[in-house]
């Protein structure tokens, strides 16, 4: 008569199994001469080597899998079929770990507390068996995910099971997504600029460190095999030259490396997700460079910068023609949230299409769109005053920015020609600081118009205060000039906050073009100078 054991492995401390059960256990589940994996609910008989027979019958799903490369013995992974995919994909569905088992000297050592999933993909109809060793080599030589060799069972056709650690974190198409980002909405951050720029950045250093990097080709880059963890904030640094690095951005992990070739492999096949898949895949017999995937980053970024979300499910057999209508980009930004700077919205619009050029040779590289995206100063996107307007709104203070700006150059012209007059009336020591001043001031003001970034007007404004200070004496002992510089420090303060109404109003008052008549004295600057740094 056969010993019937029912055994939850979750629960195998509970199972109170005697010393002839625990060693009858380990020999079935070692036993050579049966399968690698045992389904829940199902009966398993076993004959001991002293002939006693046994029925195993378990609650959950067990794998048994070699241990990693180099290491002797084996693992028992659980799983319960009847959970939730944590994913599912054309060929695979991914269930959780929920424990691993061990034998030490007979005993059973369960632990639940490693993060892991099963991969498992059925061959009946194709096998994919290499696809799947592929994947586990590749994933070996990127050295992340900590996979275990593939395990290959025949219960009920030709299955494949890949264990491997879990990324942490969600997948990148349920951020992007807006119908899949609702059922999440409480844990997803608000997708604002800075957040975008950080997530950018995340992607870009994803691809070049577990892929460029590795001399790998992935050839199904797309946010569903990206798997972002937001849990980290970035941290931006500036040092003395101006280099702009970011640390600790949210980490993106890259998976399912099945199609993933070394740079000089020749491979034919055309793989892939339509929406991602390069122009050059449709064009004779498919090539794969490291420009296929620099323009699937193109598509994913055009996607987190807000181009219509439908333009990313295509059907499988969609030809050149119709996928080419898809990836204009002319409704990039369209997210109300993504309120940018012109110049900003213009660079990234020109990386976006670099990536997404149908000439592979004209194609940018993935480094070239990194270094392109850090031009661009977050520090303005972090000031909340930015992050709270909308773009009309963004665009309004972009162009009285450049008013404000052109107001500087022309009381600044007005300053060097005065600088002229004092010269030719015999002032000359006053005259040449007031053309030096000029000078100066018009170099500071140049590099600000090239780069009119709300984060850098303070240190213009220092920069412009410290060489006016260093002449004010000098040039005080004329009416215009003392006016001009006045007029001058004016300009400067209020830049971004209010100089060109204040100077509407004054013109109405007075009928004149500045905010000081030039006997005014120069308390009301220093009061307006005082203050600046509360009102902005």
């Amino acid at each position: 008569m056969s010993i019937k054991i029912n055994l939850d492995p979750t629960q195998i401390y509970e199972a109170n199994l005697s010393e002839a059960e625990k060693n009858a256990l380990q020999e079935f589940l070692k036993s050579k001469h049966i399968d690698n994996m045992w389904l829940k609910n199902q009966g398993y008989q076993y004959t001991t080597v002293q002939g006693i027979e046994y029925v195993f019958c378990f609650t959950k799903s067990l794998l048994r899998r070699k241990r990693s490369k180099n290491k002797e013995g084996e693992r028992f992974e659980i799983f319960d079929l009847n959970n939730e995919p944590l994913g599912q994909g054309g060929y695979a569905v991914v269930y959780p770990i929920v424990g691993t088992i061990k034998f030490e000297a007979n005993n059973p050592i369960l632990r639940t507390s490693k993060n892991r999933i099963v991969k498992i993909e059925q061959h009946n109809e194709y096998d994919r068996s290499h696809s799947v060793l592929q994947e586990y080599n590749n994933l070996v030589h990127v050295g992340h995910l900590g996979a275990k060799p593939p395990v290959f069972v025949h219960n009920n056709g030709k299955e494949s099971l890949l264990v491997m650690k879990q990324a942490k974190g969600i997948p990148l198409e349920t951020l992007l997504n807006p119908n899949k980002r609702k059922k999440y909405a409480g844990f997803i951050p608000v997708l604002t600029v800075e957040k975008r720029l950080e997530i950018t950045f995340a992607i870009l250093n994803a691809v070049k460190e577990q892929v460029i990097d590795k001399d790998l080709i992935h050839r199904d880059l797309k946010p569903g095999n990206m798997i972002i963890d937001l849990s980290k904030t970035s941290s931006i640094t500036i040092d003395k030259e101006g280099n702009i690095s970011i640390a600790s951005p949210s980490k993106v992990t890259i998976i399912d490396y099945g199609n993933a070739i070394r740079g000089e492999c020749i491979e034919n096949r055309r793989v892939g997700t339509t929406a991602y898949r390069p122009p050059e895949l449709y064009w004779g017999t498919p090539s794969y460079t490291q420009k296929s995937d620099a323009y699937a980053v193109g598509r994913i970024l055009s996607y987190l910068w807000g181009d219509d979300y439908q333009n990313y499910y295509l059907a499988h057999k969609s030809p050149w023609s119709e996928i080419k209508k898809k990836i204009t980009n002319n409704d990039l930004f369209s997210d109300p949230q993504i309120a940018l700077f012109k110049k900003d919205e213009d660079q990234i619009k020109q990386c976006l299409n670099g990536l997404l050029k149908e000439n592979s040779a004209e194609r940018w590289t993935v480094e070239e769109a990194r270094q392109s995206f850090l031009k661009i100063d977050l520090r303005k996107y972090h000031l909340k005053k930015v992050q709270q307007v909308s773009k009309t709104e963004l665009r309004q203070y972009e162009k009285t920015i450049e008013k404000q700006i052109q107001t500087i150059f022309t009381l600044v012209a007005q300053l060097s020609k005065k600088g002229g007059e004092l010269v030719h009336r015999g002032f000359r020591q006053e005259g040449r600081k007031a053309e030096y001043l000029a000078k100066k001031l018009q170099q500071y003001t140049e590099m600000l118009a090239k780069n009119p970034d709300p984060a850098l007007f303070d240190l213009y404004r220092r920069n412009c205060f410290k060489k006016i200070d260093s002449s004010r004496k000098l040039l005080q002992k004329h009416r215009d000039s003392r006016w001009i510089v006045a007029e001058i420090i004016t300009a400067i303060s209020l830049l971004g906050v209010g100089y060109l109404f204040a100077l509407g109003v004054n013109y109405q008052i007075t009928g004149r073009l500045g905010l000081f008549s030039q006997t005014k004295s120069d308390q009301a600057v220093e009061r307006i100078r005082n203050s600046i740094y509360q009102l902005s």
